[in-house]
């Protein structure tokens, strides 16, 4: 049987469920057993403000061996990354990541933009903060499956992992941050 590489992860969002906050604790312990049971590791992208509201839960997934990722400072529709500046990504991703890294105690190395809502100045702004990893480019090749379908970049992006472009995320380049694409069949 041929064995081929998956990455698992999974966005967590508290933002649109704020009713619905105390089940979350819930679905931690439930999502872990699974993986724990499967013996699979994932990434678990966090919006900053969400890891602060559930601290310990963030250190017990990452106790099991799963990596915490940035997923922004709050995932609100004011931080769409495709549409700030680089100062204003960079000034995000620098805060986003050193608030991340008080809970961790461990260095965030992953981001998911929120909507996976990129530009150029994204690329550039999570390499000068010190990320090394993007997973915010959907190529699987149909819209519809992201929340970005005014963006067309997808449509020829790598399905692989790849070091993206200064000019341009969708394309190879010599960015020193990898890209991981999103919902990609090789």
């Amino acid at each position: 049987m041929k064995k081929i590489p998956v990455i698992i992860s999974f966005d967590v969002h508290s933002h649109n469920y704020k009713d619905k906050l105390n089940e979350l604790p819930f679905w931690f312990e439930r999502t872990l057993k699974i993986l724990d049971n499967n013996s699979i590791k994932a990434t678990f992208f966090f919006p900053t403000e969400c890891a602060e509201l559930f601290p310990n839960d963030v250190r017990m997934i990452q106790d099991e061996e799963h990596e915490i990722g940035c997923h922004s400072l709050t995932h609100l529709p004011n931080e769409q990354y495709d549409t700030l500046s680089f100062d204003s990504q960079k000034s995000k991703l620098v805060e986003a990541k050193k608030r991340t890294e008080e809970i961790t105690n461990k260095q965030i190395l992953s981001f998911r933009a929120p909507g996976f809502k990129i530009n150029a100045n994204t690329i550039r702004a999570l390499d000068e903060a010190g990320f090394k990893i993007d997973s915010s480019v959907c190529p699987q090749r149909l819209g519809i499956f992201s929340s970005d379908i005014t963006n067309i970049g997808w449509l020829y992006s790598p399905r692989k992992p790849y070091h993206p472009s200064y000019k341009n995320p969708f394309i190879r380049g010599k960015a020193l941050l990898w890209e991981v694409p999103v919902s990609s069949f090789v």
